[in-house]
């Protein structure tokens, strides 16, 4: 894999196999066990279809799901580790530093490895006087934040002006906003050329500065809820009964016709055998997702009239 093709802005695709920083809890969670046992027990549904086993159809519906469930929610259900680098470099580990700087952070010489130390890039934050105003203020691109790991102002692409200490980062988790609210300690981890070049940030000498904010945070939901859980095998069931009700009862569904030949009915499939669960199931997964979009981004508004 390309290094470019682990930039996003917004979610990376999500499949069960995949490897996490911190560990995928989906494939434990929601099995595809769940959903047969669950929400598709007692239906006519063959072991395979179309040379593919019921197992793996499942499967794929439930990685189709989390994936759909991220986009609706516009949040991970599997935590990520994302980490800011400048286009076309290797990352390279930031570490935290034990003894004497015991609040600051270290950067190694070893490039960052995908699914080791970072689950996703993305390009560093724009910098603006106005922010230095404003605390520092950053917002971050994915959200619930579930801790920050570091914060370094650096020039494109290495050029380190200040290791930010954990303690001067605070936050709001749900909003995704980041600020720096600096403490005692505060030389002990500028880099030797941190007072040349902070004062044209901080005074508006450099009023903005592309891509000089890196920060490194993981973002995602944890632990997933039980309910949402059964919302994710709901809409895994109605995506594989989907399969099945365009492979049942093609076109004609019954066929009926008199001794004498002479009269006959034919009725075709209008909705298939299936149609009925799949709304049903469907709306209860999309009335889930509105429900907790409307618990933790607030009430969706709408624009109405042409």
């Amino acid at each position: 894999m390309s290094l470019l093709q682990t930039y996003s802005s917004y979610q990376p695709t999500y499949r069960h196999d995949q490897q996490f920083v911190h560990g995928n809890p989906i494939p434990t969670l929601c099995p595809p066990a769940l959903v047969l046992d669950r929400y598709l027990a007692g239906l006519p549904l063959s072991a395979s279809i179309g040379g593919e086993n019921l197992a793996d159809i499942v499967q794929q519906k439930i990685d189709a799901s989390v994936g759909e469930f991220e986009q609706r929610l516009n949040m991970f259900l599997v935590p990520r580790v994302i980490i800011a680098c400048a286009m076309n470099y290797t990352p390279q580990i930031i570490e935290s530093v034990s003894g004497e700087n015991a609040n600051g952070y270290g950067v190694t010489n070893n490039p960052a490895q995908p699914g080791v130390d970072y689950d996703m890039l993305e390009v560093p934050y724009d910098y603006t006087s106005r922010r230095f105003e404003r605390w520092s203020l950053i917002k971050a691109r994915h959200r619930p934040i579930l801790e920050i790991h570091n914060i370094v102002f650096a020039l494109p692409p290495n050029f380190g002006i200040l290791i930010v200490p954990k303690p001067w980062i605070t936050g709001d988790p749900n909003s995704g906003i980041v600020r720096i609210v600096p403490v005692e300690g505060a030389m002990a981890v500028t880099s030797p050329g941190a007072g040349m070049w902070l004062p044209f940030f901080t005074m508006g000498q450099m009023n903005h500065v592309p891509q000089f904010t890196q920060m490194t945070y993981t973002s995602g939901i944890l632990p997933i809820p039980d309910d949402m859980v059964d919302a994710l095998a709901m809409l895994a069931a109605a995506k594989t009964l989907q399969v099945y009700n365009r492979a049942y009862y093609p076109g004609v569904q019954s066929f009926t016709h008199t001794v004498d030949g002479f009269n006959q009915t034919v009725q075709l499939r209008a909705k298939g055998p299936f149609a009925q669960d799949i709304a049903d199931l469907t709306a209860q997964a999309m009335n889930y997702i509105a429900m907790y979009r409307e618990g933790h981004n607030g009430i969706r508004m709408e624009s109405l009239g042409r």
